[in-house]
């Protein structure tokens, strides 16, 4: 049971004069750093043989050109912004004004849960303009997506915007 362990370590680390204990809490902390950068190296190696990047130039435009393309004229999408594969769409209730969802209505909520319904992992978000007001969603697939892929995640995600504002409307 590890949990002995662990009261024994928290005993023998709070049992420490405060000053070892800091310097103990730094060593260990210090530690680790080898390693995180031993794995951020590989890391960026393994992007650069791959060449992650040109992919991500390539897919990136894409998926902006897709998202406008499904969402540009949408009477619900205030914006949409972003750069390369970190891209992301801003939802109104009113297009003109941009006036936003009210609060109560959970928009990013449901957003939430349409879109790992329809089987895409996305980061919507509320709060967005004041803390309470404002709704987003951020999209931020992984630097090896395909062509095919990308227009998958804007299918996924059509379906998904349609399905909470769906929700939205029927509250």
């Amino acid at each position: 049971d590890l949990r002995g362990w662990t009261l024994y370590f928290g005993d023998a680390l709070f049992g420490m004069r405060k000053s070892w204990r800091r310097a103990f809490l730094e060593r260990l902390a210090r530690a680790q750093i080898p390693v995180k950068k031993f794995w951020l190296l590989i890391r960026v190696d393994l992007i650069e043989d791959e060449d992650l990047l040109e992919n991500v130039v390539q897919r990136g435009a894409q998926l902006e050109a897709a998202l406008l393309n499904a969402f540009a004229q949408h009477p619900h999408v205030g914006d949409i912004r972003g750069r390369g594969l970190f891209l992301g769409l801003e939802f109104v209730a009113d297009r003109d004004d941009r006036t936003p969802f009210a609060p109560a209505a959970g928009l990013a909520a449901r957003l939430k849960r349409a879109a790992f319904e329809a089987g895409l992992i996305c980061y919507p978000m509320s709060g967005t303009i004041d803390g309470v007001a404002g709704d987003h969603v951020l999209l931020a697939p992984p630097f090896i997506l395909g062509e095919a892929e990308t227009q998958e995640l804007v299918e996924k995600l059509g379906r998904a915007v349609d399905s909470a504002l769906g929700q939205v409307a029927a509250a």
